[in-house]
């Protein structure tokens, strides 16, 4: 990254605006930021749409993006998986990212289509 770069981290921003000096953010806590020749928003579409609206912005194919319900289980097994069971390594030396039984797994899939 760039030295130059003015990188905000833990905040909230509550709203984003463009003028002639730059972008404009808005922070929830109240306060205000502006001059920025860029703004890189990595937040999920949920939250990108109001923040592309308050700076007048159309969201495009932003608009469509639907999200569906997603589980997670968090768990450590006390004992060796049985055979029947197949798990993925995850990403980072992760011991487990994806656990099936048998012919559900991402690689039986992959081997039998």
């Amino acid at each position: 990254m760039d030295a130059d770069l003015d990188i905000h981290c833990g905040v909230t921003v509550g709203g984003l605006a463009r003028d002639s000096g730059g972008w404009r953010l808005r922070f929830a806590d109240g306060r205000a930021d502006q001059g920025y020749d860029r703004v890189l928003l990595t937040v999920p579409t949920p939250q990108a749409l109001p923040l592309l609206a308050d700076a007048g912005i159309a969201p495009g194919p932003l608009a469509a993006v639907r999200y569906q319900p997603n589980w997670t289980l968090m768990w450590t097994p006390a004992v060796p998986l049985p055979d029947h069971y197949v798990a993925e390594p995850g990403a980072l030396g992760d011991p487990i990212a994806w656990l099936a039984r048998g012919p559900e797994s991402p690689a039986a899939l992959a081997r039998h289509g």
